[in-house]
């Protein structure tokens, strides 16, 4: 053990495991990026106290600790001449103070050798913004003479936007650079031309670039500089579209001749216009033409989806994600519009592994275009029509028909037909399927049960279900991880935490969702105690549901329509006597058995 413990390789192996991982996958704002910093804040101050423990610890500590950094400021503090100025300045007859970083002195090689240290370990950087609005410019622009983009970060390999804030960026386009995410979320048309600039120097700058997604359709000058980009592997263009963005049908054919693109998804909103039109090559010249492509993803009206797809036919796709967007307001022939796109995948039946259709939820002020709901309840119908043609998938693997769509129709003997046509199914998540007044759902839990008993490869389940319903005694389904109850109708909490940790012993994750316009907070309260109670019941604990002070309490915002929530915004279970929907529950404060260990007396 004392060996190991000398070993510098054994030691980085282990502080792997301390390392933060974790992906924020929404844009942030002061509500969604407050548990990710909180459980960041965490993971930093164990690595910190690893490497000031003894000096083995302190190199391989420190480095999975500087893997990851947000943004540019730790390092602009480790300047030993850096110092915040206040200026004030008259403002329309106001007296302003402006907060800005400068240098004292000029830096040098051993000015630099704090910042060079840290430097050489960052792996990744979040750019999250600054909570201030102090000016790093004129620091910066002095830094860039002595510690260019090229030598500034030696190990960079993923930069990632959150925030705009162009400034600092140059320094992350490293030789070494293979992702590249710019998720601003303060995006305006103004700051076009810096972006665009910033892109027609990636072929230079990072040219072993693989993963890149930005936040607008680019022009012709940025479209010359992404097809150089000979090792890119994933491109995502979604945003704005700007006057001065490349046509659809001109974009596709510029992409089409990168080498190794398999996987593209673009933001296509405006319909084509009569002028405008796909045409996919001859067969002679596919193999030229998107020759790895593996995987699209495009957003827009129902008529472009379609024409895209059926420009890429000649291709042996994998991978088809949809996401929808209306010209007026969406009516219930619109499940006729869904039901064309379904159909459009029979070609792909061979190949298929993946299929989602999603719908945007509001109306973009930017594109002008309207989602499927109007109203909370506003769900665009679809019937089994919808499904039929994706039997004839056989590989299918994962299929996601989001909630935004209704299918109230569908009852248990759908799920059995599912399983038997999709018998490699990993994940799956079904269209709305409850009652107008979402006090009922169709399927029940024992469908629920027999299908994942038929489908062993099943790890991710959404749908709707009556957890009031007596369950199979003894049906298990081992290989189920995460399940998404949404907001499925709940008689007894405590009676729901044993049939899950019954039914799904492996179950990791649990998701519930609530319709703050249908006064189903109550209802998410009492699926939050049931997630909270879940690991203990199935012993299958994880650090994520750890109680952290720094975590807020109370339920994320709901926009829209109801939005997932996982289990690491759960709250220590605090029984209560709740009334939701007419039904009577029952506080277990006063119970000698809390957790619901003996057998529930209500199945």
């Amino acid at each position: 053990m004392e060996v190991a413990l000398r070993t510098p390789e054994i030691l980085d192996l282990v502080f792997q495991h301390l390392r933060f991982t974790d992906e924020l996958t929404t844009s942030v704002d002061a509500r969604s990026s407050l548990p990710f910093t909180a459980r960041w804040r965490k993971n930093k101050a164990s690595l910190l106290n690893a490497a000031l423990a003894c000096r083995a610890f302190f190199v391989p500590a420190m480095s999975n600790l500087w893997w990851r950094v947000n943004g540019i400021m730790p390092f602009i503090k480790l300047l030993p001449s850096a110092t915040l100025k206040n200026t004030p300045r008259v403002e329309y007859d106001y007296v302003t103070t402006s907060r800005e970083w400068i240098l004292e002195e000029e830096l040098d090689e051993k000015a630099l050798e704090r910042f060079d240290f840290y430097a050489r370990m960052v792996v990744q950087i979040l750019d999250m913004g600054r909570k201030s609005e102090e000016n790093i410019t004129a620091l910066l622009i002095q830094l860039a003479e002595v510690r260019p983009s090229k030598v500034c970060f030696p190990k960079l390999r993923s930069f990632k936007a959150y925030y705009y804030n162009p400034d600092p960026w140059l320094f992350y386009t490293s030789p070494t650079l293979n992702e590249l995410l710019l998720i601003a979320t303060n995006w305006s048309d103004d700051k076009f031309k810096t972006m665009t600039s910033m892109v027609g120097r990636l072929p230079t700058r990072s040219p072993e670039l693989q993963v890149l997604q930005i936040p607008f359709i680019p022009n012709q000058r940025s479209l010359g500089a992404l097809v150089q980009l000979q090792a890119l592997r994933e491109l995502t263009l979604v945003g704005s579209v700007p006057a001065q963005s490349v046509p659809l049908p001109a974009l596709l054919t510029s992409l089409s001749t990168l080498p190794r693109l398999e996987k593209l998804d673009i933001f296509c909103p405006h319909p084509m216009s009569d002028e405008d039109f796909l045409t996919a090559p001859v067969e002679s010249s596919t193999e030229t033409w998107y020759p790895e492509l593996t995987s699209i993803a495009l957003t827009g009206d129902v008529t472009t989806n379609h024409q895209v797809i059926q420009y890429f036919l000649p291709k042996a796709l994998k991978e088809v994600k949809l996401r929808l967007l209306w010209t007026e307001r969406p009516e219930t022939a619109n499940a006729d519009e869904i039901q064309l796109l379904t159909q459009a995948m029979q070609p792909f039946a061979s190949t298929l592994k993946s299929f989602s259709i999603k719908c945007d939820l509001s109306l973009d002020r930017q594109t002008g275009l309207f989602g499927s709901l109007l109203t909370p309840r506003g769900f665009v119908s679809v019937g089994k029509d919808v499904f039929t043609p994706l039997f004839g998938l056989s590989h299918l693997e994962e299929l996601e028909l989001d909630s935004t769509l209704a299918s109230r129709e569908l009852k248990d003997p759908f799920l059995l037909s599912l399983a038997q046509a999709w018998p490699g199914l990993k994940k799956l998540t079904l269209p709305h399927t409850m009652s107008v007044d979402c006090r009922t759902a169709p399927f029940t839990f024992s469908g629920i049960q027999r299908m994942a008993q038929s489908l062993p490869l099943l790890e991710e389940l959404s749908l709707d279900f009556s957890a009031v319903d007596v369950p199979v005694s003894g049906l298990a389904a081992l290989q189920l991880k995460t399940l998404d109850v949404r907001m499925s109708p709940i008689k007894r909490k405590r009676a729901a935490a044993v049939t899950l940790s019954r039914a799904f012993p492996n179950l990791e994750t649990l998701k519930y969702s609530g319709d703050v316009h249908n006064s189903n907070l109550k209802q998410q309260q009492v699926w939050r105690e049931v997630a909270a109670w879940l690991p203990v019941l199935t012993g299958r604990y994880c650090s994520a549901n750890d109680d952290d002070d720094d975590l807020p309490l109370t339920p994320p915002s709901v926009r829209g329509h109801h939005t997932a929530v996982d289990v690491y915004d759960i709250m220590p279970p605090g029984a209560v006597g709740i009334n939701l929907g007419g039904h009577d529950y029952y506080s277990d404060e006063d119970s000698d058995d809390p957790l619901g260990y003996d057998e529930p007396d209500d199945y």
